[in-house]
């Protein structure tokens, strides 16, 4: 199965680490017309989540991060 891009333009990237652990970085910031599929790709728990932070740049934050997630998973 293919993986779809990451909307974002700057999908998840690997790091170097030791040989038993996988690091990957990810931007916490995705444009406004990449937020609808990153939230897609989201579990109705992680969207309730979101929906719960106090602060809407957070609760982006976490939907884009929790989104880099699936994607690298």
């Amino acid at each position: 199965m293919k993986r779809a891009p990451f909307p974002t333009g700057e999908p998840p990237q690997a790091l170097a680490g030791p040989a038993d652990i996988q690091l990957w970085w990810c931007a916490t910031h995705a444009p406004d017309d990449a937020l609808p599929v990153l939230r897609s790709w989201l579990s109705a728990d992680e969207r309730s989540r979101a929906a719960r932070f106090a602060l809407p740049a957070v609760a982006r934050r976490y939907e884009v991060g929790r989104a880099a997630l699936r994607h690298v998973l």
